[in-house]
């Protein structure tokens, strides 16, 4: 950057005249400005005749006119208000009254010409008539004039440091008309209650309620320490009682009356905040608006709401800028290149998402046909989880073919439905071999030989399961054979929290729109050891075989088993209730007297439990319409349905996935009692 000296010879300057030449003779262009030398007084100046003297003087006004230099130019605006002053005052007045009062405040104090127009009492009217283009606003107290009224309201500056601060953050203590930062007003009102306990003084004292600030103890009722102090030293001053007391009085009515004013203002400027809050929105609201409308012109619809929701978009400088100011074909076109490089952006992004979505849809379409598929089969009926059916290698070719956003063709519902028996068979071969396998590791313990394992073992009635996730969320503890293993609804659940993704892509972004995993996957299936090692003791007191005896054999016989010396009493007990308990009973069976009251008395608590308003196992076979209901409920859709009354067995689906009723009961609380 060149020095200011070399800048004022490079510019154009006028053509001077030197003062030796002959007043006649034309001076012409000049390549170099000759500049007029500064002579030094001569000390004999002043003895020189008067001739001389009066032709130097000639010369030398001469010379100045010659030098005449043009006006300095203005940078900007500076300046322009010194124009304002030389309109007629009418006019002048009249366009004042017209603005804001805090605009009339701030002209005020632009030039000591507008100052001294403005801060003059004729001014007043002018002042009142901005007050009124206000809409709403209390009217200025006695004890402030016009533009302190203005400068309180609308100013920008604390009244003590003389900070500029938005209104949003500055404190008003109406009562003392003042305002300022909180700082300020803490160390202007410093006096507190504790601090002058039991003194009438304080309660007029203009005060202020600091709610919430920095520190704790700053919170709640403070005075304005000055007024205080000068409260106290007249009341001392004032010896005659009356005075006193009217005194007291006077203060009283004008402390209530600044209350009142008080309570004005902070509702109106509450008001006022709320509704420039709203239209700041309401402006910023139009300006996202036709952002929009700029980038669905460019072709980025699809992208506008992914780049909206996302909070570093609006972080962005130039979209920030926008936001501040009304967006002109001037401001857009200064603006649009960047903006563009921000979508792109998002377009890799955006590019996922809406694969996403078209895969959502084609994950909707095949639980659909799943769950057609489940409503056209006969209760009970074991059908494969739809989330290993997607992971059917021809399913999921079908699902995953390209291109994603064009909808599948109802033949490939179809087709699909039709294979689901192939995949149900190819699917409970895997899941059998997966329970054979958590079988096998403690297969001797129950009896059974390690390496005969086959899936009529899975039938055997020392061969049952439990499930981690019912035992550790509701404390129930059941034992699942076969049938209830492969139907047991936490097999096939995607856990809340605790599960891992398998790493397949596609077969976890199925498994968490479906909510399901595939069976067993989570591993909340586990061999029920304990029970199974009880049941083996009463096998052998019924003279059975472990390794033989299936589920069906036990249920026939329904045999009937006393646990005694237990701490809960002694128990009578079914073999799944042996199966199913955590207790290291003395296992007896009871005479066929005995059992036949026992299983009588199961009964009749099975019966009563399925009445129950919260059962809900039930089904209707006939039409499936009466579903997950009590006995109750399904006994009168019986009969108003199908005209069916009384109900047998053959009407009645009782829901695999349950608790099983018929297992024990509490007969004594002592040992040695009798049943009857």
């Amino acid at each position: 950057m060149t020095r200011q000296s070399t800048r004022i010879k490079q510019s154009t300057q006028p053509k001077y005249v030197d003062s030796d030449s002959d007043a006649g003779d034309d001076p012409g262009p000049s390549s170099k400005p000759l500049k007029r030398k500064r002579k030094a007084e001569s000390p004999t100046s002043s003895s020189a005749g008067p001739a001389n003297g009066a032709a130097t003087t000639v010369k030398s006004e001469a010379v100045d006119k010659e030098l005449v230099r043009p006006a300095k130019r203005v940078r900007g605006k500076r300046g322009i208000l010194q124009q304002l002053v030389e309109m007629p005052l009418d006019l002048l007045f009249e366009i004042f009254g017209e603005l804001d009062p805090i605009d009339v405040l701030n002209l005020s104090r632009t030039t000591k010409a507008l100052r001294n127009i403005l801060m003059s009492r004729s001014a007043a009217f002018i002042w009142k008539a901005a007050l009124e283009n206000v809409p709403d606003l209390p009217p200025c107290p006695d004890d402030l004039n016009e533009p302190q009224w203005v400068d309180l309201v609308f100013g920008r500056n604390c009244h003590f440091c003389d900070r500029a601060t938005p209104t949003t953050s500055q404190t008003f203590a109406w009562q003392a008309r003042v305002k300022g930062c909180l700082k300020c007003i803490l160390a202007e009102f410093s006096m507190r209650s504790s601090d002058c306990y039991g003194n009438n003084i304080l309660n007029l004292v203009p005060s202020i309620y600091i709610e919430s600030s920095g520190r704790r103890s700053d919170r709640g009722w403070h005075y304005h320490t000055a007024t205080y102090k000068e409260y106290v030293a007249k009341e001392t001053r004032l010896t005659n009682l009356e005075e006193r007391k009217a005194w007291f009085e006077e203060r009283k009515a004008e402390k209530q009356r600044r209350i009142e004013h008080a309570s004005l203002c902070k509702t109106w400027i509450e008001q006022r905040v709320s509704e420039r809050a709203n239209d700041r929105e309401e402006l910023r609201k139009q300006r996202r608006n036709c952002l929009r409308q700029k980038l669905e012109g460019l072709g980025y619809g699809s992208m506008v709401e992914l780049a909206f929701d996302r909070y570093d978009f609006w972080k962005e400088p130039v979209i920030a800028a926008a936001l501040k100011k009304d967006i002109t074909d001037r401001i857009w076109a200064g603006m649009e290149e960047k903006v563009i490089n921000i979508m792109e952006g998002f377009r890799d992004e955006h590019t996922k998402l809406e694969r996403a979505k078209h895969r959502k849809s084609r994950f909707q379409w095949l639980l659909e046909v799943h769950q057609a598929y489940l409503e056209e089969t006969p209760l009970g009926e074991l059908i494969i989880p739809v989330v290993d059916l997607f992971d059917c290698d021809d399913v999921r070719k079908v699902i995953m073919s390209e291109p994603l956003e064009e909808p599948l063709k109802p033949e490939a519902a179809g087709a699909i439905a039709e294979c689901i028996p192939e995949y149900t068979a190819e699917w409970l071969s895997k899941s059998k071999q997966k329970l054979l396998d958590l079988v096998k590791p403690d297969a001797a313990k129950l009896a059974i030989d390690p390496e005969s394992l086959t899936e009529e073992t899975l039938d055997l009635a020392v061969v049952s399961f439990e499930c981690t996730r019912c035992l550790s969320w509701n404390g129930i503890e059941d034992s699942h054979v076969l049938n209830r293993a492969l139907r047991h609804k936490c097999t096939a659940e995607r856990p809340a929290y605790g599960y891992r993704d398998t790493g397949d892509v596609e077969l976890d972004a199925f498994s968490a729109f479906s909510r399901g995993v595939k069976w067993n996957q989570a591993n909340t299936l586990k061999l029920k050891l304990q029970g199974g090692e009880l049941l083996v003791a009463a096998m052998r007191l019924l003279e059975l075989d472990p390794a033989t005896t299936t589920v069906e054999t036990m249920d026939a016989l329904d045999p009937i088993f006393e646990l005694q010396y237990t701490p809960q009493g002694q128990l009578t007990s079914t073999w799944r209730g042996v199966l199913n308990t955590k207790l290291k009973p003395v296992l007896k069976i009871v005479d066929e007297q005995t059992a036949t009251f026992v299983r009588a008395h199961l009964d009749t608590m099975m019966r009563s439990d399925r009445a129950q308003s919260g059962y809900n196992k039930l089904h209707c076979p006939h039409c499936k319409k009466s579903s997950n209901v009590n006995s109750s409920l399904l006994r009168r859709h019986l009969k108003e349905a199908h005209n069916i009354d009384p109900a047998t067995d053959e009407d009645v689906w009782v829901d695999w996935d349950r608790r099983y009723e018929r297992m024990t009961w509490l007969y004594a609380k002592h040992p040695g009692a009798t049943i009857i």
